[in-house]
């Protein structure tokens, strides 16, 4: 199987495959977001400190004989519609089969990483990794196969007066017999190319 890479925009993502099969244990799908009127999805949203899953891809179980892969970041999501377009009609974006999102946004009325995993028909996972606010700022993987055995690694950063552990969101792509490990790691900028290499050895 072939790997193919789309890095888009903002090159503050490392994204790690290692292959090999997944020795833990699956973990159980957390509380989502459900469709409704604004007073319906405030009484349904999960907490703001847990992860979310959704499964939403219509996967056959036919095996590709390559997959392609897009890191993007969606800078708070400011213009989402535009960001959903461009994965439906991009000749190239519109043919990935995982996303690695950084600067994902859910609140206690949306969740970002659902609204695009549903709309474009992905199975996918959330990781909050700071809050500002009453918000979220974190990491979503979006896939067409099923994702597996979920990881959050804390991983060292400079501290400044706003931030909150930054963490790495790990998970396996689950593709028939072929287990896939996946980091998506989103690292800080503007600080010493020392810091980075740090950030980017927690997940190696």
């Amino acid at each position: 199987m072939r790997i193919g890479f789309g890095l888009m925009k903002r090159w503050a993502l490392l994204f790690i495959l290692l292959w090999g099969r997944a020795g833990a244990p699956a973990t159980a799908p957390l509380p989502l977001i459900q469709p409704g009127a604004r007073g319906e999805q405030e009484r349904a949203s999960p907490p703001l400190s847990l992860e979310e899953r959704g499964q939403f891809s219509r996967w056959s179980g036919e095996v590709p004989a390559a997959i392609r892969i897009v890191s993007y970041n969606v800078q708070l999501g400011r213009k989402l519609e535009q960001i959903l377009a461009l994965f439906r009609t991009h000749p190239e974006l519109s043919r990935a089969d995982v996303l690695a999102l950084q600067e994902v946004v859910r609140d206690r009325h949306a969740s970002h990483a659902r609204v695009l995993a549903e709309r474009l028909g992905f199975d996918y996972v959330y990781l909050p990794g700071k809050r500002k606010g009453d918000r979220e700022i974190g990491l979503a993987l979006l896939s067409r196969y099923p994702l597996r055995d979920v990881e959050r690694i804390v991983i060292p950063q400079e501290r400044r007066r706003d931030d909150l552990p930054r963490v790495a969101l790990g998970a396996t792509l689950a593709i028939g017999t072929t287990k896939i490990r996946l980091y998506n790691v989103h690292v800080q900028a503007l600080v010493p190319i020392e810091m980075k290499v740090r950030q980017i050895e927690a997940v190696l």
